[in-house]
């Protein structure tokens, strides 16, 4: 589905990816997140703080018996992009963040 959509101001679009970008460069780097943004490090400490390995801006494919495949495989049956993924032994916890307008 196209979406014909257009926003005159970017304000909220450049903002949105100003943040992903700063949590993704935190996470990668463990460069603290620019002071217009610190009041939301603690979600990037609670991140850090957890047991498992890291993966940032991941695009995750898996086939109908849960196991990993490739994104444009004809087995996908599930396909996802997360902002931050934490994978310990058999959980993984995928995190995506929000920064636009609440939707009920």
């Amino acid at each position: 589905m196209l979406r014909n959509y257009k926003d005159e101001d970017r304000t909220n679009l450049d903002w949105g990816q100003e943040v992903h970008s700063a949590f993704a460069h935190s996470l990668i780097t463990d460069d603290p997140l620019p002071a217009t943004m610190s009041p939301w490090a603690h979600w990037i400490d609670e991140i850090k703080s957890l047991p498992g390995q890291v993966i940032v801006e991941a695009k995750w494919a898996l086939d109908r018996n849960f196991n990993r495949c490739n994104w444009s495989a004809p087995v996908a049956w599930y396909r996802g992009k997360a902002d931050a993924t934490r994978i310990d032994g058999p959980v993984a916890d995928g995190t995506d963040w929000k920064t636009g307008k609440v939707k009920e």
